[in-house]
């Protein structure tokens, strides 16, 4: 795979994460292979949610992932890596065309959680309505 298609396909693989979110560690495991990296991870929290909204990794030992979950991450605001890798031409360009992608893909993300949020919000309500409804997209076609 060349250089264009290999971008190509870290951009499909970041709207498909925002649609799945569980493909986020395979978009980090294409970008480790795209910048000839070990590990990459994802940490997104929304403005004004308590919690993190996207959080992922590829090829990091579950142990630490775990360590980390139960005690730094209420500790540490910043984590840097202790030897900065030097960052190439190749990686400042991926950067660039990366980026706003990502950024799109966030913001699908939550407000496609939003929407889904706001459904199971009219399903509840429903449901707790001590009468019986229905509802039909096409009220002419409706018989009882």
């Amino acid at each position: 795979m060349d250089g264009s298609e290999a971008i190509l396909q870290l951009v499909d693989n970041v709207y498909n994460a925002a649609l799945d979110p569980s493909l986020w560690t395979e978009f980090l495991a294409n970008l480790t292979t795209a910048l000839r990296s070990e590990k990459a991870g994802t940490h997104f929290k929304e403005p004004g949610l308590p919690f993190t909204a996207i959080a992922a990794t590829a090829n990091y030992d579950p142990h630490y992932i775990t360590q980390f979950q139960q005690y730094h991450h209420t500790r540490n605001v910043w984590i840097s890596p202790a030897d900065p890798m030097k960052v190439g031409e190749f990686e400042k360009q991926l950067s660039q065309l990366l980026i706003p992608h990502l950024e799109r893909a966030f913001q699908l993300h939550f407000r496609i959680a939003e929407l889904e949020m706001h459904k199971h919000a009219c399903h509840d309500a429903l449901d707790r309505l001590p009468v019986g409804i229905c509802i039909s997209p096409r009220p002419e076609r409706f018989c009882i």
